[in-house]
């Protein structure tokens, strides 16, 4: 029997990137706005995910991650991907400022 299945082939793109590099991911959820913003330095990965649901219910998370090689954030770091963007520094530090004030209601 033959049948068809689809096969990624993966392959290394060398990309010019300033660091560090400040991305917004638009996860489009059908239950609110929900963003992950994030932070790339040379040697860790930070990002705030933010949710403000329909609901009315909000919440925040923040994740800092050592890194070794940007292979594993190669999806935050190709901007054509779909709902990812690269943005200022000054958009970041108000995420940050908006996930501590969430986080300060605790």
């Amino acid at each position: 029997m033959k049948i068809i299945i689809t096969e990624t082939i993966r392959k290394e793109k060398e990309i010019d990137i300033e660091l560090p590099y400040y991305y917004e991911h638009d996860l489009m959820s059908d239950y609110g706005d929900c963003y992950i913003y994030g932070k790339i330095t040379d040697k860790e990965h930070i990002s705030i995910n933010i949710d403000h649901y329909y609901d009315g219910k909000d919440s925040t998370e923040i994740e800092i991650e050592r890194i070794n090689n940007f292979n594993g954030l190669s999806g935050y770091l190709n901007p054509s991907n779909t709902g990812i963007k690269k943005i200022t520094e000054g958009q970041y530090l108000n995420a940050k400022g908006e996930a501590i004030k969430l986080l300060g209601k605790c």
